[in-house]
């Protein structure tokens, strides 16, 4: 009798301790699932706000960079970017103003990350072959070979636009590969017929040839195309933009030399082919002896 009260005893404590271990163990669980669930939710509601603001910020500063107001514009993208690091747009943008304002380590970074994000960014490719053909003097990364190989990217991702095309040619003729640079002015001509810039140049390597009749040819058809007097086509791939949307680029004097050589040029009412094209000459050297 005596054992089998103690084998009931037993057996009774440890249902005791089994319901006791069960309650206590569900009440930590239930606990926890709360405590997680309440932890899932504010995480959510967080990043729910993280991308509302994000937003909010980025269209902001798009606004205010289409109004003119790049300054204003940076300083909203800035705080976006911290937001969401890999967003494509304001990587793009913000480059844009800091190669603007000279800040160009910080433009290279932005763009080589955008490039990393997206490395089909024809624009990205565009803009770092800007950065590193910039011949301000106070850009410490005017390196014309790397800008090649960046143009020779942007250029082969997007096919329909002759930019990348007209600046791969011009870094061509500062590194002195002349026929290259010809061959990439024949093929702008061939499929954007309004590229003074081209014509020009391409007039420019027939100076240097000693080919007076082509030299002379090239050189008023780009004037005449500078002019307005062919005006039935819009110049595509030259920075013909909508409003807001083109890159910002630093002053043109100091970073794009030739292009504003040639728009400086073809402005003059009276043109002077020989004496033009020499101070042409002197500029590519100039250059060239820079990046030496």
């Amino acid at each position: 009798m005596k054992k089998i009260l103690l084998i009931t005893a037993a057996v009774l404590l440890l249902l005791f301790l089994g319901i006791h271990y069960w309650k206590t163990h569900s009440k930590r669980s239930i606990t926890k699932i709360k405590k997680t669930s309440a932890h899932l939710a504010k995480d959510s509601i967080s990043e729910k706000q993280r991308t509302m603001e994000f937003w909010e910020l980025y269209n902001q500063a798009s606004r205010l960079r289409v109004a003119g107001k790049p300054q204003r514009a940076k300083h909203k993208y800035e705080k976006a970017v911290k937001l969401n690091p890999d967003h494509r747009g304001t990587l793009y943008y913000l480059g844009n103003i800091y190669l603007r304002d000279r800040e160009y380590q910080k433009a290279e970074k932005d763009w080589l990350k955008l490039i990393k994000v997206n490395p089909k960014s024809a624009r990205a490719a565009s803009q770092l072959g800007n950065l590193f053909f910039c011949a301000d003097s106070s850009n410490p990364l005017y390196q014309p070979g790397r800008a090649r190989k960046f143009y020779e990217r942007a250029s082969t991702l997007n096919r329909e636009e002759t930019g990348p095309l007209l600046e791969l040619a011009k870094v061509n003729l500062v590194l002195g590969q002349y026929d290259r640079a010809k061959e990439n002015l024949e093929d702008i001509t061939v499929t954007n017929f309004q590229s003074y810039k081209a014509y020009y140049l391409l007039g420019y390597l027939y100076w240097r040839d000693s080919n007076q009749d082509k030299e002379e040819r090239f050189y008023r058809k780009a004037k005449k195309i500078f002019d307005g007097e062919y005006s039935d086509e819009a110049v595509a791939g030259e920075g013909a933009t909508k409003s807001g949307n083109a890159p910002l680029l630093a002053d043109n004097t100091n970073c794009d030399r030739i292009s504003f050589f040639v728009d400086s040029h073809l402005a003059k009412r009276l043109p002077k082919v020989q004496s033009d094209y020499r101070e042409l000459h002197q500029l590519i050297m100039d250059l060239a002896q820079k990046h030496q």
